[in-house]
């Protein structure tokens, strides 16, 4: 697991980023959690799970840069820091985890990263594939589309693709999350990256389209419904 702090105040970052690590030892590494003060235009986010963005930063709209980041990473968790209480509001067309005050910070720091924990506890899993004769640990939340050919399913992430031989049944019982869907005979999807779902065809961030089987379709609009309720 790996957090971010995107903020040009070299200060407050390195406070919450110690804050971040005593209270977060058990989910990642000190050089797990990465502090970001210039050359925003420029970040990698790839395999990030939780990043905390001001909104006010140099030369640069945090609302306008979150929404650029959601774009391209659906599933990734937002955590707004500012000083500026009175824009709480306009972050939630980025749909933000949540929000600390640098006014507030020691007395919302305890609320965001109980809720933060908890959070994580329930939807970041990791499972355990053999590959070639190695164990490979992968946070399911990374995992977009899964591909079966044959006797391989093809497992895509954001960072990589993952070859095992298993079947499709198989895998979404392994996965074990009302966040994944079969839309073909071979296909699997991760609602968590939908961009645009319709009645027959889906499309995936960044760039993945698929068309739905009939015989899927019914469902896919059923697990849909369910997921856009639970966020």
């Amino acid at each position: 697991m790996k957090f971010k702090i995107i903020d040009d105040d070299s200060n407050f970052s390195v406070q919450l980023k110690y804050d971040l690590y005593v209270h977060f030892q058990d989910y990642v590494n000190i050089e797990d959690i990465e502090i970001l003060t210039n050359d925003f235009y420029k970040i990698n986010l790839i395999d990030t799970d939780v990043i905390f963005i001001d909104i006010d930063l140099e030369k640069f709209d945090g609302i306008e840069l979150s929404t650029q980041i959601r774009n391209i990473y659906p599933a990734i968790i937002i955590i707004f820091i500012s000083s500026h209480e009175n824009l709480v509001f306009n972050t939630l067309v980025v749909r933000p985890f949540q929000f600390i005050r640098k006014s507030k910070y020691n007395e919302d720091k305890y609320i965001v990263f109980r809720l933060l924990k908890k959070h994580l506890d329930m939807y970041y899993r990791n499972i355990v594939l053999t590959i070639k004769g190695r164990m490979v640990k992968i946070n399911i939340t990374k995992i977009i589309y899964c591909i079966s050919l044959g006797h391989e399913l093809t497992i895509h992430t954001e960072s990589r693709d993952y070859v095992i031989a298993k079947s499709i049944l198989q895998f979404l019982n392994l996965l074990d999350s009302t966040n994944f869907v079969q839309i073909q005979r071979n296909v699997i999807i991760n609602l968590s990256y939908s961009k645009e779902v319709t009645k027959k065809f889906v499309l995936l961030s960044p760039n993945y389209k698929f068309n739905i089987g009939r015989k899927y379709q019914k469902n896919l609009l059923e697990y849909y419904k369910k997921y856009l309720l639970t966020k």
